[in-house]
């Protein structure tokens, strides 16, 4: 029994990440969750900047900006606040580009680089990451209830 039902769940999610534009990835072991409602920061500059994401990836400035450096109370989540230019994807509408974020926060784009549907992604925690992905990667096996009421009901 709960071998059907670990196996109905991964069928589920994979259903509908399918037909949502997103896919698991790695290994059948994890699938994507959108999440519209995080709260996040973004590095523009000098500031952080707070909001959420999109659909598409695209950052809705929404709330306060923050100097960099200065002192703020409970945990942020920054997008792309890296100690070095790093190498990540960008989500961009159900595709990943390959680029690089500055030390300012912007995306830079790899010259050449081929762009990649976001359903054939395979996904693996040691991956280059997504630095804007609207929701996270779940191992099927650590789905939350929350995270299972995410699947459209004909899905589940």
């Amino acid at each position: 029994m709960a071998v059907r039902y670990a196996m109905s769940v991964s069928i589920a999610c994979i259903t509908l990440l399918s037909s949502a534009g997103a896919a698991p990835v790695g290994t059948d072991d994890y699938v994507f969750v959108e999440d519209l409602t995080r709260w996040v920061f973004v590095v523009r500059g000098s500031w952080y900047l707070s909001g959420s994401l999109d659909m598409n990836g695209s950052f809705l400035e929404e709330g306060e900006r923050i100097p960099r450096g200065s002192p703020h109370s409970g945990p942020i989540h920054i997008l792309n606040d890296f100690a070095s230019p790093t190498k990540v994807y960008e989500f961009r509408s159900g595709r990943l580009i390959v680029g690089e974020i500055q030390l300012d926060g912007s995306f830079v784009p790899e010259a050449g680089s081929k762009v990649m549907m976001f359903k054939d992604f395979k996904y693996s925690p040691d991956r280059m990451p997504i630095w804007n992905l609207p929701g996270r990667f779940v191992k099927i096996s650590e789905l939350t209830e929350s995270d299972r009421r995410k699947l459209k009901p004909a899905d589940k």
